[in-house]
């Protein structure tokens, strides 16, 4: 999902020059045009921006537009104040609203005056329905939805069946229902809006993108609590206090509970700091060293990006529970505006599940973390084993293969993996005829190398007979004899790291399947093994020998070019290595690259100076790095990650040969 900058105008205008128009039917809903004076169009591109955001983020839009508004004088300002005043009547602000309108009115004539007149009315509405129903109809019918905005007129319509309904007039009540229907039908806001008038004569509206899945979301009564996360979001404590408790008490739950707790621990800390970005890393325990690579990658991209802010590193302890801790403290006592991090796995299940309970943009460092989609508040930023899988997949179905077998070890990278390629090799319409995992721990990989190749000498047991009776023919041993592995695919994924591969793939050799180069009969064909990026290690050329040659894997860097490797880089990687080497006095390995990437990504998004930490998040998903070494292309606004052009690079003798670049 897209995550348009906070301060758009909402759910609004379809952007236009306005002229009279025949009305409107009942059956076809009005077209809304207005715009702004000519002396004031330079602000309709922040006004459309915050249109197309504000059913997915309305307090986005909101503060999209206080920044246009601040920033502008006269009529420029007053034409955002009308769209800043319907986006806070529909928030529900209705001082704030009203002073907007009210400045519009004073300001400004024609239809942008007419629209925030009916601001006006429409606040006043609720208690004009009950003190005089028939003077407020007769207020609404004086305006008509060609001077007025979208959601103002799902509502006038909306509002006008349920008078009719009071005064008994079921055709006209139905006539102006069908026309608020029909208005409101394209905009969550407008539906919204209009529904608490027409109550049972609209569905109740399904906000679009803005949450988890349903398997995942919040549960009732998180209304009040998403707007406590946009009040710390925006250094409004005090407001969040207020909304924690707001959540009516039937719906109570203890999950509810709990998260009420946790927003109230935030919400007694530290208020926003926009100058500071914090930073989950492990810089303690065996993964230490690791930790200051990559704060030092960080550190390179974040200087080229050009923000100002300041990073705040803290200790993630390698553990979820570790993580959890380490992120509080970076919100609570930090007030940072985003968290970049963490690395590891076994830290990512807990930290992301607090950026959503938090409301604080997390940009992931960690290819555990399979779908950031899946999280409103979580962005990926690092090469992901579906991206990988899908470039692999990608190259061999366009070279004819159509059918593999899946041999992966049992640990959770393993089955993460084999589940992604299954899943993706059906998105492509090709065949996994044998997945089978093993032991992640084993030294002896060859019974499971015998389960791949179903060797079942009970089920087989005529052709087990039959290769031996031709053996005896031949005049060999057939006691020597054994069941050769049914070879029904083209290729073997096997995501393992190059240090454990070559085991694995004795293994597979052992039991005759025709890998590498090794062949079981004279002239017969070989089965070559895919893999991911861990097999980016020279330790693999010497240690798989003939096993693991011909074999293909793929990732988006390689360490400079050595005698062990044949690799034509693109155009600036060179550059990039010498800068890097002369800022850390070290070669980058891709795992940098990647850091480096990242750092400048969180940088130039933060270099727009978000006011809030929706801001943030949008100015995320609305940039790409410039100047990427890790091959980024764009970003993907369905899975919230960085899309990239991934190599394949095939195994050979003396090294890696690129042999292609996928989109």
């Amino acid at each position: 999902m897209i995550r348009l900058s906070p301060a758009l105008p909402l759910f609004l205008v379809a952007l236009g020059a306005c002229g009279p128009k025949a009305p409107a039917t009942s059956a076809t809903p009005a077209t809304i045009e207005l715009t702004c004076p000519s002396d004031a169009t330079g602000v309709q591109p922040v006004i459309a921006t915050a249109a197309a955001g504000a059913d997915r983020n309305l307090e986005g839009a909101i503060d999209m537009l206080e920044q246009a508004y601040g920033s502008h004088t006269g009529t420029a300002r007053s034409c955002v104040a009308l769209y800043l005043g319907e986006d806070y009547r529909i928030a529900g602000q209705e001082k704030a609203a009203a002073a907007r309108f009210q400045e519009v009115t004073s300001s400004l004539q024609g239809n942008l005056a007419t629209s925030a007149r009916l601001g006006q009315l429409l606040l006043a509405a609720p208690v004009e329905v009950m003190a005089d129903p028939a003077a407020l109809e007769k207020a609404l019918l004086t305006f008509d939805g060609y001077s007025v905005l979208h959601t103002q007129e799902a509502e006038r319509q909306a509002l006008l069946a349920h008078l009719a309904r009071i005064r008994g007039d079921g055709a006209a009540q139905a006539a102006r229902a069908s026309q608020a229907k029909a208005i409101a039908s394209t905009s969550y806001l407008a539906t919204r809006r209009a529904q608490q008038w027409l109550k049972a004569d609209l569905p109740t509206p399904v906000q679009p993108d803005t949450g988890p899945p349903a398997d995942t979301a919040a549960p009732a009564g998180a209304g009040p609590l998403d707007d406590a996360r946009a009040a710390l979001g925006a250094g409004r404590n005090d407001e969040a206090l207020q909304l924690i408790d707001r959540v009516p008490k039937k719906q109570l739950t203890d999950a509810v509970v709990a998260e009420q707790q946790y927003l109230r621990s935030l919400a007694h800390g530290a208020t926003l700091d926009t100058g500071r970005i914090g930073v989950l890393l492990p810089l303690s325990g065996r993964f230490a060293s690791v930790g200051r690579q990559v704060r030092e990658a960080l550190e390179v991209g974040w200087a080229q990006g050009g923000a100002s802010q300041q990073l705040v590193f803290v200790d993630s302890g390698g553990t979820d529970d570790a993580a959890m801790l380490a992120f509080d403290e970076l919100v609570r006592d930090e007030g940072v505006l985003a968290v970049i991090g963490p690395l590891l796995s076994a830290e990512v299940e807990g930290v992301v599940d607090r950026a959503d309970a938090a409301g604080v943009p997390l940009i992931s460092l960690s290819q555990a973390l399979d779908d950031a989609g899946k999280h409103p508040w979580v962005v990926q930023s690092w090469l992901t084993p579906r991206q990988q899988i899908e470039a692999l997949l990608d190259s061999r179905v366009a070279a004819g293969d159509d059918a593999f077998a899946v041999f992966a070890p049992d640990s959770a990278y393993g089955e993460e993996a084999a589940t992604l390629f299954a899943e993706e090799a059906a998105e492509r319409g090709v065949t996994v005829t044998v997945s089978e995992l093993y032991d992640a721990q084993a030294t002896d990989y060859m019974p499971y190398a015998q389960k791949l190749g179903r060797k079942d000498y009970d089920a087989r047991a005529s052709e087990f007979a039959s290769l031996r009776r031709r053996a005896r023919e031949a005049g060999r041993d057939s006691s020597k004899v054994v069941l050769p592995p049914v070879i029904d695919f083209d290729a073997i994924f096997l995501p393992e790291s190059a240090s454990r591969l070559p085991l694995v793939a004795a293994a597979l050799a052992y039991e005759e399947f025709p890998i590498g180069t090794f062949r079981t009969s004279k002239g017969g064909d070989t089965v070559p093994l895919l893999g991911l990026s861990s097999w980016n290690n020279t330790h693999l050329i010497a240690a798989g020998g003939s096993y693991t040659r011909t074999g293909v894997f793929t990732d988006v860097f390689i360490p400079p070019p050595t005698d062990a490797y044949d690799w034509d880089p693109a155009e600036g990687w060179q550059e990039f290595v010498d800068d890097y080497r002369d800022a850390t006095t070290r070669t980058p390995t891709p795992i940098e690259a990647l850091a480096v990437d990242a750092g400048l990504w969180v940088s130039e998004a933060a270099a727009s100076s978000p006011r809030t930490r929706a801001a943030m998040l949008t100015a995320l998903a609305n940039h790409v790095p410039e100047g990427s070494v890790t091959g980024v292309t764009g970003y993907d606004d369905e899975r919230d990650e960085l899309t990239r052009r991934v190599g394949l690079f095939l195994v050979e003798k003396d090294g890696f040969l690129r042999v292609e670049t996928t989109e």
